[in-house]
């Protein structure tokens, strides 16, 4: 569909008689999503990153090393942290929202800095 044009078009398809999915209903990868993305959220300051394995992260530790470069709080679900130029908040499974990041690429290169995992 073309909406500056208001035109359609269409393409032939065809089945695969031996397709994983549709003919063997093997949903594997349905719901994952494939390598890491970031998301730009609301006021276009902030960036959350999603690494490409979730993991269990350990927040006392992740909160150790980061104590000697900034301000660190942890909870029981999430670390907040702060140097003065970038505001990180780590949860658990891995994500994380990184204030002051410019666009996603540069979020995680916050992220792999910071975070380095």
């Amino acid at each position: 569909m073309d909406l500056w044009r208001n035109s359609f078009g269409s393409l032939d398809v065809i089945k695969d008689d031996d397709c994983p999915v549709c003919v063997h209903k093997r949903y594997e990868y349905l719901g994952k999503a494939a390598g890491s993305y970031t998301t730009v959220l609301c006021g276009g300051d902030s960036v959350q990153v999603v690494p490409a394995q979730v993991k269990r992260i350990d927040l006392n530790a992740v909160s150790e090393r980061l104590s000697k470069i900034g301000s660190v709080k942890v909870s029981e679900h999430f670390l907040r942290f702060s140097d003065g130029k970038h505001d990180i908040m780590l949860f658990k499974d891995g994500r994380a929202i990184i204030k002051n990041a410019i666009d996603g690429s540069s979020a995680k290169s916050v992220y792999t800095e910071y975070i380095g995992l």
